[in-house]
């Protein structure tokens, strides 16, 4: 949860639920843009995904579902997220 404070800041929101919720949020929260497509995320600079330590994948359940809100591709499981989250945008039923 490191940053969530500059996160409200860049979305304008204080509300946890609807900071990142969605990739658009997720992106303007983090503040990515076009200038970072291609970017290496195994480099470790700038942007990168981290592991915490205190979490463990085991206990929980990724799912994936369909794509939602687009025009192509929508019936590929192209959306994956841990299954029971709050925070993942979409209908309920994507949330099985």
């Amino acid at each position: 949860l490191a940053g969530v404070p500059l996160m409200q800041a860049r979305r304008g929101i204080e509300k946890m639920l609807d900071l990142a919720r969605g990739p658009a949020r997720m992106c303007e929260a983090s503040s990515i843009d076009r200038a970072l497509d291609g970017w290496d995320l195994t480099l470790g600079r700038e942007l990168w995904i981290a592991r915490d330590a205190d979490f463990s994948l085991q206990e929980h359940a990724i799912a994936d579902s369909p794509r939602i809100g687009i025009s192509s591709a929508q019936s590929l499981p192209l959306r994956f997220f841990l299954r029971g989250s709050r925070f993942v945008s979409g209908p309920r039923w994507h949330h099985k």
